[in-house]
């Protein structure tokens, strides 16, 4: 459940990206959930996830937490890290931005389905 936590969050080649930040000087550049995440945002998830998991166990009986209590609660924390980040404070959450251009956007990146692990095991 870690590694497939940790490779959501730092693989090249993954569900990364959260916000496309546009620069006045036409550049774009994407933000992944590795130039946001913390320590913070780690723990909440952590917490969350118990959560789900206590209340599947409440209702079912079926205790532990699962990858998908992990992953629901990731998706959950990246959708909030993507609207905290404005073009007036993305500066102090992604450090090397060049200084000398403005952000003159920050756009969320929108999902078809915000949580394509659900549906997993539809069949």
């Amino acid at each position: 459940i870690i590694a497939s936590a940790v490779s959501r969050i730092y693989s090249p080649n993954g569900e990364v990206g959260l916000a496309t930040i546009k620069l006045r000087d036409g550049k774009q550049r994407l933000i992944g959930a590795k130039d946001l995440i913390s320590g913070a945002n780690i723990a909440k998830i952590a917490r969350d996830a118990g959560a789900k998991a206590y209340k599947r166990h409440r209702a079912t009986g079926l205790a532990g937490i699962k990858l998908e209590d992990v992953l629901s609660a990731m998706a959950d924390e990246f959708e909030s890290m993507a609207r905290t980040l404005s073009k007036s404070n993305c500066r102090s959450y992604v450090t090397d931005l060049p200084q000398d251009v403005d952000v003159i956007s920050v756009e969320p990146i929108r999902r078809k389905v915000s949580r394509p692990h659900t549906y997993l095991h539809v069949a």
